[in-house]
């Protein structure tokens, strides 16, 4: 039916449009207007799209959010200022990132960046624990 062809093409160009979204998360550019031009799609199509997802503004900034905190908890990497990682993301105001950050994890950036910091420092001891590397030490077979 026509109905069901529409509700794949949605689910299609939902999934492109968050695609589109993940792959310039660091584009302070990216806006609602960006996903109009690039989709050639009405504003009432794509804010009916994203409506059940808080938004097409909420889900970028949402979006964002969530590659911060990752990024801040990747304990690979080594810490970056909260600033830095703001603008990166395409924030325009560190404090305004700050302030979305804490609203949206419950914790500031750099409680979650001491966080994280802690657990690398507990993964390295465990890492050297004696305790630990008897279960580590080589299998004999006699």
């Amino acid at each position: 039916s026509s109905a069901e062809v529409c509700d794949v093409w949605q689910y299609v160009s939902l999934v492109t449009i968050k695609t589109f979204i993940e792959q310039r998360l660091s584009d302070a550019e990216l806006k609602p207007q960006t996903l109009l031009d690039e989709f050639g799609i009405t504003r009432s199509t794509l804010y009916r799209l994203f409506e059940p997802l808080g938004g097409v503004s909420g889900y970028i900034t949402q979006r964002r959010l969530h590659r911060a905190f990752r990024m801040m908890t990747d304990t690979l990497q080594p810490r970056r200022r909260i600033s830095e990682l703001a603008f990166e993301l395409g924030f325009s105001q560190p404090s305004a990132f700050t302030r979305a950050f804490k609203e949206q994890f419950g914790l500031s950036p750099k409680d979650v960046q001491m966080l994280a910091a802690q657990s690398k420092e507990r993964d390295m001891e465990l890492m050297v624990s004696p305790e630990l590397m008897k279960y580590l030490s080589p299998i004999t077979v006699p």
